[in-house]
């Protein structure tokens, strides 16, 4: 500072004396501190800065003021990550939702002293595992729920970017490289073409950016997905969507034929959910004219008639269709073998739900918090997300991204951990084990995720489970756990016998009893078990400890009163509903084909299997058709279009 300066801070604090030795009672205004006013470099600033400093210094001490660059550099760094911080979360116009206030979200949960009665943590907290499900699965309880969450939590959305894997695996890879390794097209596209898709990516503004996860109409990043060259620049959204209100929340499980809890206790597990930040959301399709007409004619294309070619053509009239894009994703897959290019269109897929996602969602994901998100599968349009992620996880699988894939199983099972739709319990053990992610897949196995009942212990769990306790060194705990996996699932456990080549397990398969329930979920675990068991140690061990196990296994007595005392197989065991969807969607020739014929009698789509059914007069649970009117008159119109084209052609 200039001598000039000090000697006009001595002559103020001077004056200010005097001013106040006059007037006890009156104050010298103050001005606001101005905190970049001394942040200046040298002792050589203008007169300018100067004055500014006599003004806003406090005039207490008689001490020159220092710079200090460093504590500079911290101030603009720490307003910097402000800054980033409200990009993130600054409120939008977003169907008249706000982003603002997430705190309250994350509470803990207020534990009652004691629970009243009716209350479900009260009637329904049963600590042994039920054999039987009830429709809203009141034994996995808000305690039990909440015990488990840390099982469903992504850490951070990092760990749903499969760049973020690459570079685990193989180091600090340069964007172009990861970009080139990721290099897929949607479908045949012409240089040309893709030259004109560049040109308008410019022109639109806001459209991929540097990082390629900007999207036009918002702040807000990509999560999930980046956008790829031979994606057409649009503003237009496909999809929307809405947090749900505590009344729907409640009715997505009352007009459920076994409720098993009265509407005003049932409130309850939903404040207390509320509590612990849980919160409901649902996706909605676009209903303008031109999203109607691609509805009506996938409808006309798969329903009516199955015209495989006319998906591919409407496929370049409305590149983001989801239902299409879906669809022919699976063709391509199944009748071509094509799986780079199906699994790009998966993706677009998903990026067209990512650029949807609630602002308040999105920040759920943000902060690894994915633990707290509900998609009830009631609303047509999540289940068209679920099918989504369903096969990215599998396209994700198949280039041995298995970290990733096995974060998106959390992502997909916490949804809708009780219901489960699409199995994941069926396959998330398979992403674990391949990722070498043992130990979180022996606290999973003991968790009330799987213990809560009997049917989510599936024979992939309980399998894997021991084998993770084997590559970790556990030998007993491996023994202990094979056994246990052995007494549940003897099925599954006669087919990995003849896998590994047990020389004599002491009983034909026709005498293992089994029923169509049984057969299916041993198929599930056989057809991945292979490139789990794949080492000599591994494989060693199953077969000594199978070969034990079956010597000591005595077979039940199959007599007349025997028989007569036991309820038959079918009885026992029904296949649910989330198996059948899993066995379809996997494609699995072998697994499909011990799927009981009577399935098949009824109408069976794979872009909505098996929804959900409510009486008529409910419309909590929607379908394709709601989002078509008239389709008659849609698919007319859309016929008389196609005519005067070819017309003109």
């Amino acid at each position: 500072m200039s001598s000039r300066a000090l000697r006009r801070l001595q002559k103020q604090k001077e004056e200010t004396e005097l001013d106040v030795s006059s007037s006890d009672t009156e104050e010298q205004p103050k001005k606001a501190f101005n905190a970049f006013s001394v942040l200046g470099g040298d002792d050589s600033g203008s007169d300018t800065e100067n004055e500014q400093i006599e003004i806003d210094e406090p005039p207490v001490e008689k001490k020159p003021v220092k710079t200090n660059k460093k504590s500079k550099k911290k101030k603009k760094k720490g307003k910097k990550k402000e800054e980033v911080k409200e990009e993130v979360t600054e409120p939008e116009d977003f169907n008249g939702v706000s982003d603002d206030h997430l705190s309250d979200a994350f509470e803990d949960i207020i534990e009652p002293e004691q629970y009243d009665d009716g209350d479900p943590d009260n009637e329904f907290g049963d600590d042994e595992t039920l054999r039987d499900d009830d429709a809203n699965f009141l034994n996995l309880t808000t305690k039990k729920l909440k015990a488990s969450l840390p099982l469903l939590s992504v850490k951070t959305s990092k760990a749903l970017d499969p760049d973020h894997e690459l570079k685990n695996l193989f180091g600090n890879l340069s964007q172009e490289t990861i970009d080139d390794a990721n290099s897929t097209s949607s479908l045949a596209i012409s240089p040309e073409v893709l030259a004109q898709f560049k040109k308008l990516a410019s022109l639109t503004r806001g459209w991929g950016g540097k990082d390629r996860r900007s999207v036009p109409g918002t702040t807000r990043k990509l999560l999930m997905t980046k956008i790829r060259d031979d994606w057409l620049p649009t503003h237009r959204k496909s999809m929307t969507m809405k947090e749900s209100e505590e009344d729907e929340i409640i009715e997505f499980s009352l007009y459920k034929d076994d409720i098993g809890i009265a509407p005003q206790d049932f409130k309850k597990k939903v404040d207390r959910e509320r509590k612990m930040g849980i919160k409901y959301f649902k996706f909605e399709k676009a209903t303008t004219s031109q999203d109607k007409a691609a509805d009506s004619q996938f409808i006309a294309s798969v329903k009516v008639m199955s015209d495989h070619d006319a998906l591919i053509q409407q496929l370049q009239r409305h590149p983001y269709h989801v239902e299409t894009l879906l669809q022919v994703a699976m063709i391509l897959l199944r009748q071509g073998g094509d799986k780079a290019t199906s699994n790009a269109l998966v993706e677009r897929c998903l990026f067209i739900f990512d650029r949807a996602l609630h602002p308040k969602l999105h920040q759920l994901l943000l902060d690894g918090k994915s633990e707290l998100i509900r998609l009830p599968y009631e609303r047509y349009a999540n289940r068209q997300f679920y099918l989504c992620l369903f096969r990215y996880i599998v396209a994700l699988g198949e280039r041995n991204l298995f970290s990733t894939a096995l974060n998106y199983c959390k992502l997909l099972l916490g949804f809708s951990p009780g219901e489960d739709p699409v199995g994941v319990r069926y396959y998330i053990d398979f992403y674990a084990i391949l990722s070498e992610e043992y130990e979180f897949l022996i606290d999973f196995a003991d968790s009330y995720l799987v213990t809560c009942y009997d049917n989510w212990n599936t024979p992939g769990i309980a399998f894997s489970t021991a084998l993770a306790h084997l590559r970790l060194g556990n030998l007993e705990k491996a023994r202990s756990q094979l056994k246990a996996a052995f007494m549940r699932h003897r099925y599954t456990a006669f087919r990995l016998a003849e896998q590994v080549q047990v020389s004599d397990v002491g009983v034909k398969e026709s005498e293992v009893e089994a029923n169509g329930r049984d057969i299916l979920e041993a198929e599930t675990y056989m057809i991945r078990s292979k490139m789990m068991w794949n080492d000599t140690k591994s494989i060693d061990f199953l077969r000594n400890e199978l070969t034990a196990l079956w010597t000591q296994h005595k077979p039940e007595s199959r007599g007349f009163f025997s028989s007569w005392m036991r309820p038959s197989a079918s009885e026992a065991r029904p296949i649910s509903t989330n198996l059948l969807r899993f066995s379809i969607l996997s494609g699995e020739g072998s697994l499909m084909s011990k799927i009981p014929s009577e399935v098949w009698e009824g109408e069976t789509f794979e872009y909505d299997l098996f929804p959900p059914q409510a009486p008529e007069s409910s419309k909590v649970v929607d379908y394709l058709e709601d989002y078509v009117h008239n389709l008659s008159e849609q698919l007319l119109a859309q016929l008389n279009i196609e005519d005067a084209l070819s017309d003109i052609d």
